[in-house]
């Protein structure tokens, strides 16, 4: 739309800056559309629609460069019928750029519904291994502590016997 204006205004008021402006914004809006095909995996109906823009832009820019080559715009017959033209041409790539935004917005969400089912998956699992390596380590830890604590006990066993007067009493460990 602001590729547009330059033109629009150029025609109304006959400002030869314009000129200028537009074919800034028009090299601007080239680069983009160039990127949009690198940016996006497009199938064949995005290629198509994709295709058809940079046609629809192309036909713009060239009733965009007639009517800035008009030397007197302000009131010009065949300059107005070019206006209207251009226009509607705009009107209709900004349509089809909002198809084109709609499709890529649809896949945007569906990659971010995907990302938090895959986040949501992930947490579980990291859950229920972290359950699984919690009770592994309490087995193994009881498992450890009794292997300590029996000994002790039966030293300790051993010494009160001992202590108590029966000198024949041996602690196996």
């Amino acid at each position: 739309n602001m590729a547009l204006m330059p033109v629009n205004d150029y025609f109304i008021a006959g400002r030869t800056e314009e000129r200028g402006k537009f074919n800034r914004l028009a090299g601007e809006v080239e680069k983009l559309l160039g990127r949009i095909g690198g940016l996006f995996i497009l199938n064949i109906e995005e290629r198509a629609l994709l295709d058809r823009i940079r046609e629809g832009y192309e036909r713009l820019k060239a009733m965009g460069e007639e009517i800035l080559a008009l030397s007197d715009p302000v009131g010009h017959i065949r300059g107005a019928s070019l206006m209207e033209r251009f226009d509607a041409t705009g009107n209709e790539i900004v349509l089809l750029l909002g198809q084109f935004h709609l499709i890529h917005e649809h896949k945007l969400e569906q990659a971010r519904q995907e990302a938090a089912r895959t986040r949501q998956q992930a947490l579980r699992h990291l859950t229920g291994s972290g359950g699984v390596f919690g009770i592994l380590a309490l087995v193994f830890g009881v498992r450890l502590a009794r292997s300590i604590i029996r000994p002790i006990r039966m030293l300790e066993s051993g010494t009160e016997r001992i202590a108590a007067g029966n000198w024949d009493h041996r602690v196996d460990i």
